[in-house]
C-alpha cells in the first residue's frame, strides 16, 4: 500500500514504472515525471483501463467525502484517487464503464457551448505567433463576436457565414471579409480536433 510520503519520492525512469498500491489501484510513472493514477479492469469481456487522474504533490492535506466535486482527469492526492476508484467500482458493478461516461460528459458540456466559448478556447490554446493571434482576434472581436458569438455551432452555416462576410465587404473591408471567413474555419477545425463533427 502506498503513502504521500512514496508518491513525493517517485522519479522517472527510462521506462514507465508501475506502483501497485491496493484494490487494483496502481500509479506509472511517466518519462516527464508525471505520476497517473490507474485502474485496470474488465467489463462485458473487454479490458479497459481508467485513468483516474495525476497525483499532485501538493503537500495540502484534504478528505474527500461522498458528493465531493472531485472528477476523473484532476490532480489528486491519494485519498481522492482511492475515493474516486471506490466510485468508479460501483459504477462497474452496475454495467458502467467510468471512461465512456467521461468522455460522454465532456462532449455533452462541449456541444452546449456556444461559437463565442469555442472561439476563446481557440485563441487561448492555438499554436499561433502572438502577432497573428492578436490580428485574428482583433478582427473576431470587430467583425464576428457581435452575429456568432451566442449561435451554437450547428446554427452558424456556410450561407450565414457569406452573408456576414458580404456585409463586412460592403463596408469597404474585402480583406477582413477573407479573414473572418478564415478564421471561422480555423476554429472549426480546432473544434473539430477535440472530437466534434460538425460542418
Amino acid at each position: 500500500m502506498l503513502a504521500d510520503k512514496q508518491l513525493r519520492a517517485l522519479r522517472p525512469s527510462e521506462k514507465v514504472d508501475k506502483v501497485a498500491d491496493q484494490q487494483g489501484l496502481y500509479v506509472t510513472v511517466l518519462r516527464t515525471g508525471n505520476i497517473s493514477f490507474r485502474y485496470d479492469y474488465k467489463l462485458n469481456g473487454r479490458r479497459e483501463k481508467l485513468v483516474i487522474g495525476q497525483y499532485d504533490r501538493s503537500l495540502g492535506a484534504r478528505n474527500p467525502r461522498e458528493g465531493d466535486s472531485l472528477e476523473f482527469g484532476m490532480s489528486l492526492l491519494l485519498a481522492e484517487a482511492r475515493f474516486l476508484l471506490t466510485q468508479a467500482k460501483r459504477a462497474i458493478k452496475q454495467g458502467d464503464s467510468p471512461p465512456r461516461a467521461k468522455a460522454e460528459k465532456r462532449i455533452e458540456a462541449n456541444e452546449g457551448m456556444t461559437f463565442g466559448s469555442w472561439a476563446e478556447k481557440y485563441f487561448a490554446e492555438a499554436q499561433l505567433a502572438e502577432s497573428t493571434r492578436a490580428m485574428r482576434k482583433a478582427i473576431f472581436d470587430c467583425n464576428l463576436a457581435a452575429e456568432f458569438g451566442r449561435l451554437k455551432l450547428e446554427e452558424i452555416t456556410p450561407s450565414r457565414l457569406m452573408a456576414r462576410c458580404e456585409k463586412i465587404k460592403e463596408r469597404g473591408a474585402p480583406a477582413p471579409a477573407v479573414q473572418s471567413c478564415d478564421i471561422v474555419l480555423q476554429i472549426f477545425r480546432y473544434v473539430q480536433a477535440r472530437g466534434r463533427e460538425d460542418r
